[in-house]
């Protein structure tokens, strides 16, 4: 009994670290998902140093309550979705300012108006970044929704 209850003090008090460190990071996340939609930031390089922050972020901030789950399955609780309601929030955000300026961009440099844009815009960001985004709303081995997240440079920029 007396092991019985320690282990289960230890594994409370891993389950509150854990929290205290996913609101830390939920902070960090937001920070760097300010730092990296900034559009008075003009060096190229700087963007694209924000916005693989953001995106290690977010990946962070994933692994984190996918520890808190494992946590509480173990201790018979139902695990959380807050990580990936965040990233699945921020996800839509960012890559909807992207097709608005890609669009604006592409406008511009065409000297027309049309309203055409293709997917393919939606998912080049500012700095010629690409961002593969791929949200699983399976249960995972953490009962947790994955999030894949894969930089890849357009050529363009090598």
């Amino acid at each position: 009994p007396l092991c019985v209850s320690l282990s289960l003090y230890q594994q409370e008090e891993e389950l509150e670290r854990l929290e205290r460190e996913f609101a830390i990071q939920s902070q960090i996340t937001e920070a760097a998902r300010r730092l990296a939609s900034d559009p008075h930031v003009s060096s190229k390089k700087l963007k694209k140093q924000r916005k693989t922050s953001y995106l290690n972020a977010l990946k962070k901030l994933q692994e984190i309550e996918n520890g808190i789950n494992e946590h509480r399955v173990r201790s018979g609780k139902k695990p959380t979705q807050r990580a990936s309601l965040i990233i699945e929030g921020e996800t839509t955000h960012m890559l909807r300012e992207s097709l608005i300026r890609t669009t604006s961009r592409n406008k511009e440099e065409a000297n027309i108006g049309s309203e055409d844009s293709s997917l393919s815009d939606a998912l080049v960001l500012d700095d010629g970044m690409s961002v593969c985004l791929s949200l699983s709303l399976s249960l995972s081995n953490s009962l947790s929704p994955t999030l894949s997240l894969s930089n890849s440079l357009s050529n363009s920029n090598l």
